[in-house]
């Protein structure tokens, strides 16, 4: 496998098979794709997440809050986020059933990601 070669820039973009050779990093972006993924794909990319952002990082998601799908129901609220997590934002986008979530990396554990996400709003689906 071909090692990664990273200068020195601001934003990277790395292929899938190239994540093992990430080195830590002070801010992540997912917009709208976690809905798409496996939960294992989903606890993936959160532990790459949780393992690499550095302390005070900055982590942006926006997500819908409920999807259905063929194995089940897939809700924002059940991201597998760990109690190192601060809420700077938590809002409704602008778009139907979109919520963002704007956090940062902490280094003592606290209570803010998992009462956020507990208490997000319900979603009616229309039927």
């Amino acid at each position: 496998m071909e090692e990664l070669k990273l200068v020195d820039r601001s934003i990277f973009f790395v292929p899938i098979d190239k994540v093992a050779q990430i080195p830590n990093f002070n801010a992540a972006v997912n917009t709208r794709s976690f809905m798409e993924m496996s939960s294992v794909a989903l606890e993936g990319y959160f532990s790459l997440i949780q393992d690499k952002m550095e302390i005070d990082g900055l982590f942006f998601n926006i997500n819908r809050l409920n999807k259905k799908s063929d194995s089940g129901e897939i809700r924002l609220k059940d991201y597998p986020y760990d109690s190192r997590w601060e809420i700077i934002e938590s809002t409704r986008s602008f778009q139907f059933n979109v919520w963002e979530l704007f956090a940062r990396r902490t280094k003592t554990p606290n209570n803010s990601m998992r009462y956020k996400l507990e208490n997000l709003p319900p979603f009616v689906y229309n039927t």
